[in-house]
């Protein structure tokens, strides 16, 4: 399943899919122009090489319809509509807080079915999050405070008397995207050890085609342990 929110460039497919959920013709016949107009959107932007979104050049109005149109057809459709909306809401505030909110209460809801009276007896995880999400503890990428979802996961582990395993995967070499529009072809190739100088100790290791794994485990115990005496902000960073 997806935690995450519903993503601004995919505004288009997002309404033919709703589309396909409604029982009134009239809604469906609406929902699937508004995609072709959404597909042709994008297209001009592809187009003119502008890097813009159909979800956050939206007006409140066309969001306020959504809810609307939705409101009397099945549960499943409300839901898509309400995630749109609290997407679409993420996005023009720009706050990350409400964005890790929505998947932290995406996750919570999903466990919901294995939560007993005697407690949680979830089955074994496997998460894929972008780095900025990943972290125990504050989140260090993102101005701000944040406590982010990799942080709800660990906690839910500790809860259930489990342990979690945390990997940041590192690409040294290759082609990255350009934009985040999927509709923009462009790549280039770059480097993380030239973009981010603070991971170049680590991909320097690596010297050849082969993957390699630095287990950290043992520096953020050392770490922990010297900071015991520091003042609350240097032990906070080093955790």
């Amino acid at each position: 399943m997806g935690l995450d929110q519903v993503f601004c460039t995919t505004s288009a497919p997002f309404y033919a899919r709703l589309a396909e959920l409604m029982k009134n013709k009239e809604t469906k016949a609406y929902l699937q122009r508004q995609a072709g107009v959404y597909e042709a959107q994008n297209q001009r932007y592809e187009k003119l090489g502008q890097d813009d979104y159909v979800m956050t050049t939206q007006p409140q109005s066309a969001v306020d319809s959504l809810l609307l149109l939705t409101k009397p057809e099945s549960p499943a459709a409300q839901q898509m509509a309400l995630d749109y909306a609290a997407s679409y809401a993420s996005y023009k505030t720009q706050a990350h807080q409400t964005r890790v909110n929505l998947m932290k209460q995406n996750l919570l809801a999903a466990l919901q079915a294995y939560q007993t009276p005697t407690g949680l007896a979830a089955p074994k995880m496997l998460f894929k999050f972008g780095s900025n999400h990943l972290a125990r503890g504050l989140s260090q990428s993102v101005k701000g405070e944040f406590y982010n979802v990799g942080n709800l996961v660990q906690n839910l582990a500790d809860a259930a008397g489990q342990r979690s395993l945390h990997l940041y995967i590192i690409g040294k070499q290759g082609q990255q995207a350009e934009s985040d529009n999927p509709n923009f072809p462009a790549r280039r190739v770059g480097t993380y050890a030239v973009e981010n100088a603070g991971l170049r100790a680590f991909v320097d290791q690596a010297t050849g085609p082969e993957w390699v794994v630095i287990d950290l485990r043992p520096a953020r115990r050392a770490i922990t342990t010297a900071s015991c005496c520091w003042p609350t902000n240097f032990y906070s960073v080093a955790s």
